[in-house]
């Protein structure tokens, strides 16, 4: 991806060194700067500026430009390609989409983007944003200052006349769910604009003016009716070999792909037209199941496997880097990526694709869902706050407040419904905009500082997505036979670390594997003296913030701002509870604490 900053107020108002110097979060970032009359954008691009950089016409009256990836077809990169003219191809191509169909053109735009165009002979600004909201759209919501877009909305707290009034409700939120309900941010007067919109600021006055934005597309679920899944695999097999073929053309460069020993990432590998350009990559702490499975997979394809081995610290390196790039809103322990910038970074390593989100899209990741005791099938239960990651109630007056706020997203009618169209109601409100889901610091960081492509976020995919009726996710089938239909027989043999067997196992063999996995994790937590390493891709993160000193360095840093603020959010100092008590599921809490810790210690001043 990448950032940028769009500013409607006049030339003497606006904050263009502060945002260029803001978003070059890395020396290698290129950071452009457009000055109009009527506006002045700041463009950060961690891409090709030949490649992804922003276009003028020829003529001089249309500006695009990119924030992000677009997925289009080889002969739609081959059209931009004769358009005249310097500037980057994929500007271009948006450029051509524009000139031969207006604005309304652009809603066919494919990936994880927010596409500007200014046309001055009608004197407006379009932006455009992709249709699952993964690029993030802020705004200020003043009616007393001109519009002003940021991907950031750290950076946009610079034009807020008090730029630590704080909405404690966000804050209280996150720390309770891990999340932040859309459109909210951790700033009163500072939103999330709609995404699958279309926006216009019109400049035709002598004072710009922000229009309604235009929703065109919208999650209208039409989940198919009961009988067989044939039909849906087929087609959500398709759907995955286009959207990773999209994002793997000769043109786009040499590919890298997140390998693990699970499902998705080597279904994304096997969707792969052509392998002789990929090389696949593993993060891990020792050479375990996983990883040899991963090993096993990239064999079986001939293609390369780099090992990514975390240094003991790769957490607490990144952490405050990577709270500063999300802004803090999502959990400093997902973030698995930064520390891996240097050797994901290189001229060889500016496509990398992962099987991120296949989970949350089509395995039901965001469902309430409980599993049998003698089954491996999950299935669908009762609403509940708690669905992912673990719910912590907060008894002060700002926690009644994010309860009154969730009742308001998930209104009793919907949390009592039993229909498909219900249930993935509550799915879309949990997940979308994609900027807003819990970890989405394991995918916006990698896209501001990275070459970065999601297959699943397609509109091919969402397209069928829209019809998967919730029963085929929770209990995985649909998503096995995909996975075979696109893997095929060899590959599909390969176990699957997340259940022990392989995708073709019959249910009697996986729950085998089930209560195998279950005795042999008793066994590891009682006979193994604790560790780093698991047996799964990511490391023992309570035994990591125990023993971290640089974690333990940034809880005690002294902050009397941080102090006042969280003893207003939880009526008590964090000092009162020392990092050995938080134990369990409590390392999150533990986690979320020291994401708004690190993140208010960059805001205001430290004393110590």
């Amino acid at each position: 991806m990448s950032d940028f900053l769009l500013d409607f107020a006049p030339p003497q108002e606006r904050h263009t060194d502060h945002a260029c110097s803001f978003l070059r979060f890395f020396p290698d970032i290129h950071v452009l700067r457009i000055e109009e009359d009527a506006f002045s954008l700041v463009l950060a691009l961690n891409g090709d500026p030949a490649f992804w950089g922003p276009y003028r016409s020829v003529d001089g009256t249309v500006l695009v430009a990119l924030v992000g990836r677009t997925a289009m077809e080889d002969a739609e990169w081959e059209q931009a390609n004769e358009v005249p003219g310097a500037g980057g191809l994929a500007s271009k191509a948006i450029y051509r989409l524009y000139r031969n169909g207006g604005i309304g053109s652009l809603a066919r735009l494919n990936g994880s983007y927010v596409a500007m165009v200014y046309d001055a002979s009608v004197r407006r600004f379009f932006l455009v944003g992709d249709r699952g909201g993964m690029t993030p759209l802020f705004r200020i919501d003043s009616e007393t200052r001109a519009p002003v877009f940021s991907t950031h909305p750290d950076l946009l707290s610079t034009f807020l006349a008090h730029r630590q009034d704080y909405d404690l409700t966000s804050l209280c939120e996150f720390l309770m769910t891990g999340k932040v309900s859309y459109p909210f941010t951790y700033y009163k007067g500072i939103s999330a604009a709609d995404y699958a919109s279309i926006h216009t600021v019109d400049l035709g006055s002598h004072v710009p003016v922000y229009r309604a934005p235009a929703r065109y597309f919208h999650f209208d679920f039409k989940p198919c009716e009961r009988g067989s899944d044939s039909e849906l695999v087929e087609k959500l097999s398709a759907a995955i070999k286009n959207a990773v073929r999209r994002r793997t053309l000769s043109r786009l460069g040499p590919v890298a792909i997140g390998l693990s020993g699970g499902l998705d990432s080597r279904m994304i590998l096997c969707a792969c037209p052509d392998l002789s350009r990929v090389t696949t990559f593993c993060f891990y702490d020792e050479q375990n199941a996983e990883y040899r499975t991963a090993r096993e997979i990239a064999d079986a394809k001939g293609v390369p496997l780099i090992p990514l081995k975390r240094e003991f610290e790769h957490y607490g390196n990144s952490a405050e880097a990577g709270v500063r790039i999300c802004g803090g809103m999502s959990s400093l322990a997902a973030n698995h990526y930064l520390g891996f910038r240097p050797q994901l970074s290189g001229g060889d390593f500016r496509n990398i694709l992962t099987g991120l989100y296949c989970d949350y899209l089509l395995k039901g990741l965001a469902l309430n869902r409980t599993k049998g005791s003698f089954s491996v099938n999950e299935k669908i239960s009762q609403f509940c706050l708690e669905w992912y990651l673990p719910f912590f109630p907060v008894r002060t007056a700002e926690g009644r407040n994010v309860e009154e706020r969730l009742e308001t997203v998930f209104p009793r009618w919907l949390r009592e419904s039993d229909t498909d169209n219900g249930r993935l109601e509550i799915e879309c409100r949990r997940l979308f905009p994609l900027c807003y889901e819990p970890e989405n610091i394991e995918v916006l960081v990698p896209e501001k500082v990275l070459g970065w492509y999601l297959p699943v976020i397609d509109n091919e995919v969402l397209d069928i997505y829209l019809t998967i009726p919730p029963r085929f996710k929770v209990d995985h089938s649909l998503y096995a036979k995909v996975v075979q239909m696109i893997c095929g027989r060899k590959v599909s043999m390969i176990r699957n670390c997340n259940t022990g067997a392989s995708v073709k196992a019959s249910p009697m063999t996986q729950l085998l594997h089930r209560y195998a996995r279950s005795v042999r994790k008793r066994f590891r937590q009682y006979a193994v003296a604790p560790g780093l390493a698991t047996d799964n891709s990511w490391p023992d993160f309570e035994f990591y913030i125990h023993q971290s000193p640089l974690l333990r360095d940034l809880w005690t840093r002294k902050n009397a701002e941080a102090t006042d603020l969280f003893r207003r959010l939880l009526s008590r100092d964090l000092s009162e509870r020392p990092i050995a008590e938080y134990r369990g599921e409590d390392w999150h809490l533990f986690a979320r604490l020291l994401t708004l810790k690190v993140w208010l210690d960059a805001k205001v001043p430290v004393t110590g």
